[in-house]
Parts: structure tokens; sequence; C-alpha cells
């Protein structure tokens, strides 16, 4: 099978495994730049992050996986539900990696860089997301994708940033 035939048959996991490695990862870069973090603290966050909650998210693909088959009533395949897990954990972990980078080479302004590396793996993510979900505009679907996912990390960064304020006052 080739590699455009696998992405197709695992859009599914590989798109939300991409969303949420890059969402949560960068997440935790914003989170721990607002709160004034050293390099090398968010080189310690964002890796633990990528490696334990793409773990997760594997396992959850796993079991989702199983369950839903025998809840319809269906025989559950064992090497199907290890496959979508693998999409999933590879996913995450290739797109969570990407914002981390910039951190581990030592780019000047990593911050800066991370931002619009995730922004434009946000709009690339959201743009093939029309491809599962069949008659979406991709441009729609990159917009929708960017702005939930800057969302996500504003949210993180300011919560850095007030949490640092109370907290070490």
């Amino acid at each position: 099978m080739s590699l455009g035939e696998l992405f197709k048959k695992y859009i599914g996991e590989v798109t939300y495994g991409a969303i949420d490695g890059l969402v949560t990862t960068f997440a935790v870069i914003a989170g721990s730049v607002g709160a004034g973090f050293s390099r090398n603290i968010i080189i310690i966050l964002a890796l633990a992050n990528v490696v334990a909650d793409g773990f997760s998210m594997s396992v959850g693909c796993y079991f989702s996986t199983k369950n839903g088959k025998r809840s319809r009533g269906k025989d559950f395949d064992e090497h199907a539900a290890l496959r979508k897990a693998t999409a999933t954990y590879v996913s995450f972990i290739t797109f969570g990696m990407m914002p981390v980078l910039v951190y581990i080479v030592n780019w000047p302004c990593p911050f800066v860089h991370a931002s619009v590396i995730t922004g434009t793996l946000f709009l690339l993510i959201g743009s093939w997301k029309s491809l599962a979900d069949k008659g979406a505009p991709p441009f729609k679907q990159a917009v929708n994708t960017f702005v939930f996912g800057a969302i996500a990390c504003l949210i993180s960064y300011g919560l850095g940033d007030l949490l640092q304020r109370v907290i070490v006052k």
C-alpha cells in the first residue's frame, strides 16, 4: 500500500493526531512562555507532553475502536485497531514535535518561529481535513482549524502569564 493510500485510509486518525499533537504541544510552549519559563524547561515540558499525550491518544484510539466495534455487534480486529492507534501516535508525534524543534535547535526568537510554524501547520492540516469531510471547502477548513488552534494557544499563553503573576508575586 502506498503512502498516499495509507494517508487516505487513516485520514481521520492522522488528522486527529496531528491537530491534537500540535495544539497541546504548542499550548504547553505558549503557557510556558507566558509564565516566563526558560528554554530548557520549555523543552522538557514540551517533550514530556509529546511522548505521554501521544501515547495516551493512541491508547484512547485503540479502546475507542475496540469498544465501538463491540457495541455495534461487529467482530473486533486487533490488528486494525493497532494500525489506527499507530497512525494516531505517529501523526501526534510528528506534528507535535514541530514547534519543539525550534527550541531544540536554538533558533533565535523561538516563540515567534514556533508560532509561525504552528500556524502554518494548522492551515495545512485544516485544508486536508476537507479530504475526510467530503464537500467541505479546503479554505474554510483551514481557517477553522487555524482559528480554533490559535484560540487554544492564546488561552494557554494568557493563563501562563496570569498564573505566573499570581503565584510568583
